[in-house]
């Protein structure tokens, strides 16, 4: 495999990615057995990444259960024992498994014991698989939102034009290039060796989101001396554990115990850290979500995220 400029990537690297894959791929599947009415969405959480890494990754990040009009960047906290999934319920389950850095993003949408909304769902799966067939080396990103954009119209849904795929590097999930949702001007070209994330939302709302609430997803942001016992020992087992990548509150209580959530409010306070908020359609319209990782080839891309179906 072609090396893109600027990296000394070799194919062990590239099999890690695809090893990355295959278990994030897996782990959907996992997640389309368990996510039910009645489900505990901490225990759905717990058990997708638990298969994870007892199948030789760890997550990328905190596994997203956005319902509904939330469009991403939802995960359980460890305090959340009573919330469960309900019938009716539109669940977009994002989620990415990493080996050694190198991180493979994907996400269906699962509607929960009723089909209301199966041409909404169709909408989004069909304009990733076309998205997905204009993809490649030299592609003009413009035009891969543009196919997006024209298949989710055609349903008669919008697509959400302020959420975008992304490229993917080594620890960095979202790496600088875009790849849109609509047809928007992009000079940066793919090129051979890279790898993005594509990711078309569809909705029957306004077609943007806005910022909500904490979804219970952080982010490492610096270092520095904290006069507080229970803030530095968080911190540090922050800086130790997710140096790069997004983390879940539920993760950190495992260690650091049940005061974790107010340590982590001062930890944001002071800018040490920052908080994910949830992304809600501004119309509150329903929103349904599929992503798959790919590889630039010489001749297009390859799924690395391919699963059964689809």
């Amino acid at each position: 495999m072609p090396e893109p400029e600027g990296t000394a990537l070799t194919e062990a690297d590239y099999e890690k990615w695809r090893r990355a894959g295959e278990i994030s791929a897996s782990a959907i599947e996992l997640g389309r057995m368990i996510v039910r009415e009645g489900a505990s969405l901490l225990d759905v959480a717990d058990q997708i990444e638990d298969f994870m890494r007892d199948n030789g990754a760890v997550p990328a990040f905190p596994t997203n259960l956005s319902r509904n009009e939330v469009a991403a960047h939802f995960t359980p906290a460890s305090t959340d024992r009573d919330l469960s999934f309900r019938k009716g319920d539109v669940v977009k389950l994002d989620l990415g498994a990493q080996i050694d850095g190198f991180i493979a993003d994907t996400a269906v949408t699962i509607e929960i014991g009723t089909t209301k909304y199966e041409k909404l769902i169709e909408a989004s799966r069909k304009a990733l698989e076309e998205a997905i067939s204009v993809m490649g080396p030299n592609a003009n990103l413009s035009t891969v939102g543009g196919t997006i954009e024209t298949v989710i119209n055609s349903y008669g849904f919008k697509p959400i034009r302020n959420l975008t795929g992304h490229l993917i590097e080594r620890n960095v999930l979202h790496a600088g290039i875009s790849v849109p949702n609509v047809q928007q001007r992009i000079t940066q070209r793919p090129r051979i060796g890279q790898v993005f994330a594509i990711e078309p939302f569809s909705t029957d709302g306004e077609g943007h989101v806005v910022s909500g609430p904490s979804g219970n997803i952080y982010h490492y942001q610096r270092d520095r001396p904290v006069r507080l016992p229970d803030q530095r020992r968080v911190l540090q087992a922050i800086a130790k554990h997710y140096p790069y990548t997004p983390f879940a509150e539920r993760w950190l209580a495992r260690e650091t115990g049940e005061r974790t959530h107010i340590t982590l409010q001062g930890l944001l306070k002071q800018v040490l850290i920052k908080s994910y908020p949830q992304l809600i359609e501004a119309g509150r319209g329903m929103v349904a979500q599929h992503e798959h990782t790919v590889l630039i080839t010489e001749d297009g891309c390859e799924v690395l995220t391919k699963r059964a179906g689809g």
